[in-house]
């Protein structure tokens, strides 16, 4: 049996090995989606001002962490739409968004 400081060292390496196991499993195991729609659908899609496809659009977001995400759609014809969506730290998003666009000048 060990005795002394040196017993104690190797429980406290154990638990960090442990803890950052844990914190690894806990942040890399994490994904939320959400479907970005349109009315009309055809929208070029922006997330914080870079260009990620277009309407219907999967969102996948593998972060642990709240996360608020800057919106931009643009659709010849259409007023360009800027909203933001997120989720809190243990929050998910919804299934979907919808956003209507309002036809432009």
């Amino acid at each position: 049996m060990q005795s002394g400081a040196g017993g104690r060292s190797g429980v406290r390496a154990v638990s960090a090995g442990l803890m950052s196991a844990l914190l690894a499993l806990s942040l890399g195991g994490c994904t939320h989606s959400v479907y970005l729609n349109s009315k009309p659908q055809g929208a070029t899609v922006y997330l914080d001002g870079e260009q990620v496809g277009t309407t219907p659009y999967q969102h996948v977001d593998r972060g642990a962490g709240p996360t608020d995400y800057q919106v931009k759609l643009i659709k010849r014809g259409y007023e360009t739409l800027r909203d933001d969506f997120g989720r809190g730290f243990m929050g998910s998003y919804p299934e979907q968004i919808t956003f209507e666009l309002k036809p432009g000048s």
